[in-house]
């Protein structure tokens, strides 16, 4: 067989490594040679399968795999003190990863084969100790060694039982291989068979979130035979729909595609909105006001508890503290408060009378704090918040009030 450069890149870095701290031969490099020729990459399913047939085959994979383990903790563990930096951690990552790889594959195409003729793969030492488990079908289907694609969820994985047939099946889907390459200039964004990578939205000239939600339609229209509308269901909008990082997850397993590379993408096109879109409401769009003509919080107050119809009145049971002062918006039944600062400030939740704020009101008029717990440590937002549930721990916005045509527009926005 064929000896890989890394195979050799990582025994002689053993080597080194070791006559270092023991001044030990070449020889007693505890690496067997045979480390690094059984990437998935470099064999196809027929040759694994072909010394698979020879039981002592399996085990020595298995006392190869631990070789492996061993010395990358080794390597990892001598980085530190490798003052000739000739020790590459990444190596020792990638053997392993490959080598684990290998194993897995061995072990299903072992107890597929003794399946197929009757007999029991667990009756085997060594298949016992390389059986596979979820994480090892998810590291068979992810391009980087430092993290897995979580494409199979632990559920998943348990409905297969002891149907290592039906895993093989399932690793061996060319779509699932996030390495394959699609030919030079076509991103096969309606080909069901290979994992979109959104390359081809590098070359976008427009922007960006029409043209993702153009891909994403394509793909849903392609693989599932429905409209992206359809998937998003009642969420509507896509950045509705992946504000829950669970349905990122689910979009990936229904389109077929990296989660990570789609999360990333789609964070470009939100705040390439922000900073290249208007998202003015109505006539809240204000030229630059000087700051003794900006209204004060006591103005504010005065205008929501002033009106002729009593569309926000004071928190019925919330208490106003000297730091904020709660409302109640008797429509829709929003919670939000009154900073007491100089100027006029209001705290109103993101989602609000089913309006994503964030996409409803102009770039500099609010501050975003993301969701915290109890246990959020610093809590990062008004301490007097803590004791109005209904602003404590979600996503909130800080809107920053300078006119009294932008509160009215506020009032109306989270009152209707």
């Amino acid at each position: 067989m064929k000896e890989l450069m890394l195979n050799r890149q990582f025994n002689e870095e053993s080597v080194n490594a070791r006559q270092e701290m023991f001044s030990i031969d070449k020889s007693k490099s505890l690496v067997s040679d045979d480390v690094g020729r059984f990437a998935a990459k470099q064999l196809g399913l027929e040759d694994i399968a072909r010394r698979v047939e020879d039981d002592d085959y399996l085990i020595s994979i298995y006392l190869l795999k631990q070789q492996v383990i061993h010395e990358r903790v080794f390597l990892e563990s001598m980085v530190s003190v490798d003052i000739t930096h000739t020790i590459s951690a990444d190596t020792a990552v990638k053997m392993d990863f490959e080598t684990r790889n290998y194993a897995t594959l061995c072990a299903l195409l072992f107890a597929v084969a003794q399946q197929r003729n009757g007999e029991d793969p667990f009756d085997n030492v060594a298949f016992i100790h390389l059986v596979p488990h979820c994480d090892d079908l998810n590291r068979l289907v992810s391009s980087n060694e430092k993290k897995l694609s979580q494409i199979l969820s632990e559920d998943e994985f348990a409905a297969f039982g002891d149907d290592f047939s039906a895993m093989l099946q399932w690793v061996s889907d060319p779509a699932r291989r996030y390495t394959q390459v699609p030919p030079s200039g076509r991103y096969p964004v309606t080909d069901p068979s290979v994992y979109y990578d959104f390359s081809d939205l590098a070359n976008n000239k427009g922007l960006l979130l029409p043209e993702l939600e153009k891909r994403l339609a394509l793909r849903c229209q392609a693989l599932l035979g429905q409209s992206l509308q359809s998937e998003l269901g009642e969420a509507l909008t896509l950045e509705r729909y992946c504000s829950d990082k669970r349905n990122i997850s689910t979009l990936s397993r229904s389109l077929k595609f990296d989660e990570t590379v789609f999360a990333s993408w789609l964070d470009k096109a939100i705040s390439e909105q922000f900073r290249n879109t208007s998202k003015a409401l109505g006539g809240v769009i204000t030229q630059s006001t000087s700051e003794d003509k900006r209204i004060y919080h006591d103005d504010v107050i005065n205008t929501m508890i002033n009106q002729d119809e009593p569309i926000i009145v004071t928190h019925p049971t919330h208490k106003a503290t000297s730091k904020l002062r709660p409302f109640l918006c008797t429509e829709s039944e929003v919670v939000i408060a009154v900073e007491m600062t100089k100027f006029g400030s209001i705290f109103i939740p993101r989602w609000c009378a089913d309006k994503d704020l964030l996409t409803a009101l102009p770039d500099g008029m609010y501050k975003h704090y993301d969701a915290v717990t109890p246990e959020t440590t610093p809590y990062g937002r008004n301490s007097n918040l803590r004791q109005i549930p209904e602003l404590a721990w979600c996503e909130l916005l800080k809107v920053k009030i300078r006119t009294q045509d932008e509160l009215d527009n506020v009032i109306n926005l989270i009152c209707e």
